[in-house]
């Protein structure tokens, strides 16, 4: 579904001359629903695009910068066969929560094939250990990842359709309609009561949109549930 061009006032290239929002603004408007969307259904799973997903290592190099539009990773396969152990930044050598003055850890020197991986949210990197040595050089990791939309909805292409789920396309409109009536010129209105029912209006498009959100998030979690199989001799007392 193309949402852009089924809310645009330049359908056919017939601008709307009363229009009270300029597709510009629309647009924007609906690339920031997509985003967080994106953002908070974690919906957008990536392990294919190469510009986003490989990280090409580097002799004694041990941490990377990932991808801009990475919300979260989920796995690590080192050259195509091997799967990384994944491990918070702070406990990844043994430490058990947050380093301090008073518990000082010295970080492992050692080189060769990375057997863990971690990252770090503050920094948007992700780190290997051991750090790769020579033999490692060039090899590649495929991340799993959450991403954000690589083409963000724009003005410029009104025949694109939105990256996220097509089943939530016209939420996105909602939340557009929430941002455009939120930011309303309240000279336009007339008197408080008109005001309060706008904002009630608009109220109402973003409980929608919050709706789809809580829709696909419960969604998303089905999709990584796993089955629980029990082996013959379980103790069920």
């Amino acid at each position: 579904m193309n949402v852009l061009r089924d809310i645009s006032t330049a359908v056919g290239g017939s601008p709307v001359e009363d229009a009270i929002w300029t597709d510009a603004t629309l647009a924007l408007y609906l690339r920031d629903g997509e985003a967080k969307f994106a953002a908070q259904t974690l919906c957008l799973r990536d392990s294919m695009t190469p510009e986003v997903v490989e990280i090409v290592l580097q002799t004694g190099v041990t941490q990377y910068q990932h991808h801009k539009s990475i919300k979260n990773i989920y796995a690590a396969l080192y050259d195509g066969s091997r799967h990384l152990r994944r491990t918070a930044y702070s406990t990844r050598f043994g430490a058990v929560g947050d380093m301090n003055p008073g518990h000082s850890l010295t970080e492992p020197t050692g080189r060769g094939c990375p057997q863990i991986y971690y990252t770090d949210r503050d920094t948007n990197h992700i780190g290997f250990y051991p750090t790769p040595g020579e033999d490692e050089n060039n090899k590649v990791v495929t991340l799993q990842v959450a991403r954000l939309p690589l083409q963000p909805i724009s003005i410029t292409r009104l025949d694109a359709e939105a990256e996220i789920p097509e089943e939530y396309h016209l939420d996105l409109v909602d939340w557009a309609c929430w941002r455009a009536l939120r930011n309303h010129d309240a000279d336009l209105e007339s008197s408080g009561e008109s005001i309060q029912m706008l904002m009630a209006k608009a109220s109402s498009h973003r409980s929608r949109f919050e709706a789809a959100v809580k829709e696909c998030k419960r969604e998303m979690k089905y999709q990584n549930s796993q089955l629980v199989q029990f082996g013959a001799n379980v103790n069920w007392r």
